[in-house]
């Protein structure tokens, strides 16, 4: 599919799709290099085309290489194709926020993440205290996301709530495709560089995004549109680069 698209001239994709794995150390960089993975996201990259990946429903810490089992455990957990995030630059790895503007519960987490959006979260939401202090959270449908639903072909398309990093993905890779469309100068890899230089942090999530880094349009658009090349980002003032 994503050679499909590459092929028909996409130039933002979206991918909601993926799995966890457990490897041995020796085993990952096999698996993942010689994956077809690997070689499709490579040809994306080769013909200009930027993608976000959703991070994962599993609230776990992303290639949680610091969670050990017991003493002596050294396999790795990834999350794939998320993961390859950390090796092209054109992929941004997508973690979802809720309405209290924190994490997801459900959200895949850690410093591989590359920026967050807006993804609902409908049982991880406080909506009182009880007598003794303690936090009541209920389920909430109200802060989910309007998103098309699954169909059969016969069926007409459906819109509903749901939530995920599969609904926050999309947010950003939406965003990419405003930003691609400001300049035609602008190239793959720069999308994302743009996201995270106009990008709110939020010290909420600096452990669970990347410097905390929040997707903010408005922001990342006024970026886009005075583009001049990559020297662009070099005025705005951060902790880090993009």
């Amino acid at each position: 599919a994503i050679e499909y698209a590459v092929d028909n001239g996409a130039k933002v994709i979206n991918l909601s799709l993926g799995g966890n794995y457990k490897y041995s150390t020796g085993e990952l960089g096999i698996l993942i290099d010689d994956s077809d993975y690997q070689k499709v996201l490579q040809m994306a990259y080769n013909q200009d085309v930027f993608i976000a990946i959703a991070a994962g429903n599993e609230g776990d810490e992303y290639e949680n290489k610091n969670h050990w089992g017991g003493v002596g455990d050294m396999d790795i957990y990834s999350t794939i194709p998320s993961d390859f995030s950390n090796s092209f630059g054109n992929i941004a790895s997508v973690g979802s926020t809720n309405a209290e503007n924190t994490r997801s519960s459900f959200s895949n987490y850690g410093k591989s993440i590359s920026i967050s959006a807006p993804g609902g979260d409908s049982s991880n939401v406080r909506v009182g205290t009880s007598e003794n202090g303690t936090p009541i959270f209920a389920d909430v449908g109200g802060t989910q996301i309007y998103s098309t639903l699954s169909t059969t072909r016969d069926e007409e398309v459906e819109y509903g709530l749901m939530n995920g990093t599969s609904m926050a993905s999309p947010v950003v890779s939406g965003m990419a495709a405003l930003i691609r469309a400001q300049n035609e100068d602008i190239s793959a890899p720069e999308p994302l560089a743009i996201l995270r230089a106009g990008a709110q942090v939020n010290h909420r999530l600096k452990a669970d995004v990347n410097q905390g880094y929040q997707a903010n349009l408005n922001s990342s658009l006024t970026l886009a549109q005075a583009w001049e090349g990559p020297d662009t980002l070099t005025s705005i003032g951060q902790d880090l680069a993009p």
